[in-house]
C-alpha cells in the first residue's frame, strides 16, 4: 500500500523537480490528478522571453492590489509559489495577510490563492472562537479529506497558538478524530493564511509567518473596485498560473538554483526554492521587466521584525535598555532592580518600572522574587543589541549582566 501525504489537482514543485506529470509520485508521496492535455508544452530551459510572460501570468489575479513596500510583493510571488511547492515541503511558513483597515481586500487576495490550489472557492474560517482544541480538529480533518487550506479570517489583538507554531514547524499531528476513537498521527502540509487589520504575532508566530501587508492609500478603500474578480480569475485561469509557476521553477533550476536569501529563515527547503526563486527572479530584473515592480525579501517579516509588534519583546527591549542605562556595565541582583523600580530616579528606571508591570505574570506584585524568576526565564535571550547574562553571585543568588550583542 502506497502511503499518500498530499492530494492535488495541478503541477507541483519540489526543492529538486518540477512535477508536471500526473500520477502518483513517490519522493512526496502526492497523488496528482488533473488533465495534462489542458496545459500547453512544458520548456525543459525556458528563455526571457517564456520567463517574463511566466511572471505576468502569474501575478494576473493579483495584479490590482496594492502592496505596502518591495518586501510585501516578495512576499506574495512567494506565497503563489509556496502554495503549489507545498506538496512537496515537509514544513513551510503561513502567510499573513495584514492591512491597516478593513475593506483592502486581504481577505480576497488570500482566496484567490486558495482558489489555484483548491481549483474551487476556498472557504474561510471566521477567526472569532477558534481556540487550540477547535484549530487542532479541523487541521486533523482537513488532512484526512485531503484538503490542504485553512484561511482564519479577521485575527484581531495580539494572536498565539501553541498548535499553530508546533504544526507550521514540526509539520505533524497527533490528535483524536472528531467523533470516533482513532488517533491520527500523521504529516499537515497545509496552506496556512491569516487575515489581520494590524492584528500582532507573538514571538513564536513572528518567525512563522510571511507577511504580504496591503495598503490603498485611502481612507475608504471599500469604495474601490476592481475591473475583474481576483478568485473568478485565479479559478479560470488556474492550469495556465500553474504551468506559469512551473516555467519560473524551472528556469531558476536551469541557472543553478542560486543561493541569494541570508540563512535560511527557520524553512530551509521552503527557502531554497521558493524564496531564492523570488529573490533570482528581482536579481535577474524578471520582475520588473514582468511589470510586477521590484520584489524584496519574502523572509523579511521573519528574519528581520520578527518579534517587533509582540508586546512581550517590545517589553524585554525596553527593560535591557533600561537596565543598561541606569546600571551600566555593573553585575547587579534582583533586589538592585526592585530599587529602581521602587525609587525611580530617571526616565531608565520609569522604563525598568513599566517594562516590569508588562513582562510580570503577578502584576502590582513585584518583589525580589518574581523579578529574579523574570530575569532568570530570559536569560541569553538577545533583544534589540542586547542581551542578558547570568552569574552565580554571594550567597548562591543569582546575578545579572545587560551586555551589547
Amino acid at each position: 500500500m502506497k502511503e499518500l501525504k498530499s492530494l492535488v489537482t495541478a503541477p507541483f514543485c519540489t526543492p529538486s523537480e518540477v512535477v508536471t506529470r500526473p500520477g502518483y509520485h513517490a519522493a512526496t508521496c502526492t497523488y496528482a490528478a488533473y488533465d495534462p492535455d489542458l496545459m500547453d508544452a512544458f520548456p525543459l530551459q525556458p528563455d526571457r522571453g517564456a520567463l517574463v510572460a511566466a511572471l505576468r501570468q502569474i501575478w494576473r489575479p493579483w495584479c490590482a492590489f496594492k502592496f505596502s513596500t518591495a518586501e510585501d510583493r516578495g512576499a506574495m510571488l512567494a506565497a503563489i509559489i509556496g502554495a503549489l511547492a507545498r506538496p512537496g515541503l515537509a514544513d513551510a511558513p503561513g502567510v499573513l495577510m495584514d492591512a491597516p483597515c478593513p475593506g483592502s481586500g486581504k481577505t480576497i487576495c488570500a482566496a484567490a490563492v486558495g482558489a489555484l490550489v483548491l481549483g474551487r472557492r476556498a472557504p474561510v474560517t471566521p477567526f472569532s472562537g477558534v481556540d487550540d482544541a477547535e484549530l487542532k480538529k479541523q487541521m486533523v480533518a482537513n488532512a484526512l479529506d485531503g484538503f490542504d487550506w485553512l484561511l482564519l479570517d479577521n485575527v484581531v489583538g495580539l494572536y498565539d497558538s501553541a498548535v499553530m507554531a508546533a504544526v507550521l514547524t514540526g509539520g505533524a499531528l497527533r490528535d483524536r478524530v472528531l467523533g470516533s476513537s482513532l488517533m491520527f498521527d500523521g504529516e499537515i502540509r497545509l496552506n496556512v493564511f491569516l487575515t489581520s487589520n494590524n492584528a500582532a504575532l507573538s514571538r513564536d508566530l513572528h518567525r512563522r509567518f510571511i507577511r504580504v501587508r496591503l495598503d490603498t492609500g485611502v481612507e475608504c478603500p471599500q469604495a474601490l473596485e476592481f475591473a475583474f474578480n481576483p478568485v473568478d480569475r485565479a479559478l479560470t485561469e488556474r492550469l495556465a498560473i500553474a504551468r506559469a509557476v512551473c516555467v519560473v521553477v524551472q528556469g531558476f533550476f536551469a541557472a543553478g538554483s542560486p543561493r541569494l536569501g541570508a540563512g535560511d529563515a527557520g524553512f530551509a527547503m521552503w527557502s531554497r526554492l521558493v524564496r531564492d526563486c523570488v529573490l533570482w527572479c528581482q536579481r535577474e530584473g524578471l520582475s520588473e521587466e514582468a511589470g510586477l515592480g521590484v520584489l524584496g525579501d519574502p523572509a523579511h517579516q521573519i528574519i528581520v521584525e520578527a518579534g517587533r509588534s509582540d508586546p512581550s519583546s517590545q517589553a524585554l527591549g525596553l527593560l535591557l535598555h533600561g537596565l543598561q542605562e541606569s546600571l551600566g556595565d555593573d553585575w547587579f541582583y534582583a533586589r538592585d532592580v526592585m530599587t529602581l523600580v521602587a525609587y525611580p530616579a530617571d526616565q531608565a528606571s520609569s522604563y525598568v518600572k513599566e517594562a516590569l508591570e508588562t513582562l510580570c505574570p503577578s502584576r502590582g506584585q513585584l518583589n525580589a522574587k518574581t523579578v529574579g524568576n523574570l530575569l532568570k526565564y530570559r536569560v541569553d535571550t538577545h533583544c534589540d543589541g542586547l542581551v542578558l547574562r547570568m552569574a552565580e553571585g554571594q550567597h548562591k543568588t543569582n546575578r545579572y549582566l545587560v551586555a551589547h550583542c
